[in-house]
């Protein structure tokens, strides 16, 4: 009775809520708004696409000429080796990303505190005309555009850059990746 009629009344002011917050960000930013983010979030998506597309090429010449099912480890070590791959293909995307991300992050504390300073030395007169001006100023040095990023990587570390922390972000992902297909392997020899 009474838990039910709760449940459904969070429920619906849940989805007020969402409803409401997707009206504001329509409003503010248009239907843009609903996209923003999906660039930076592509190769995840394509990091595991390819993870998925190797494990099944490299099983496929396991099992072409011998046992048409994988064992633990042979299934664990595939994993790895397709995760590998996949990173190797797509971390100099993610590492890009990382570096925008980062970069737009050291610009806007930077904005910041420029304008605290103003602010503590009494030259913060207008706060809007200052602002504006700090930002124009901020942004124009700003290496936040992926370009400019991409560029200067290259400029101060060549290709190489691009892999900087490769190592320990496989070391640190590889098993968790073995570890599914292990999991997916074993549930499908059950069938």
């Amino acid at each position: 009775g009474k838990a039910s009629s709760s449940k459904s009344s969070n429920s619906k002011n849940r989805m007020k809520a969402y409803v409401s917050a997707m009206k504001e960000a329509y409003k503010r930013d248009g239907a843009l708004a609903f996209q923003r983010g999906f660039s930076q979030n592509v190769p995840l998506i394509v990091s595991h696409t390819i993870n998925l597309a190797a494990f099944d090429a490299l099983k496929a010449l396991k099992t072409k000429y011998g046992e048409k099912k994988l064992s633990i480890i042979e299934s664990f070590v595939i994993g790895c080796l397709s995760k590998t791959i996949a990173t190797g293909i797509t971390f100099p995307l993610e590492r890009t990303r990382a570096l925008v991300e980062a970069s737009k992050s050291f610009h806007r504390e930077e904005e910041e505190n420029s304008v605290r300073r103003n602010m503590v030395d009494g030259e913060y007169l207008n706060s809007s005309d200052t602002t504006s001006k700090e930002k124009k100023n901020v942004n124009s040095n700003s290496s936040s555009n992926t370009l400019d990023v991409v560029q200067l990587v290259l400029e101060s570390q060549g290709i190489c850059g691009f892999y900087d922390g490769v190592i320990r972000h496989v070391q640190k992902s590889v098993h968790a990746s073995a570890l599914f297909f292990v999991i997916r392997e074993q549930m499908r020899n059950r069938r």
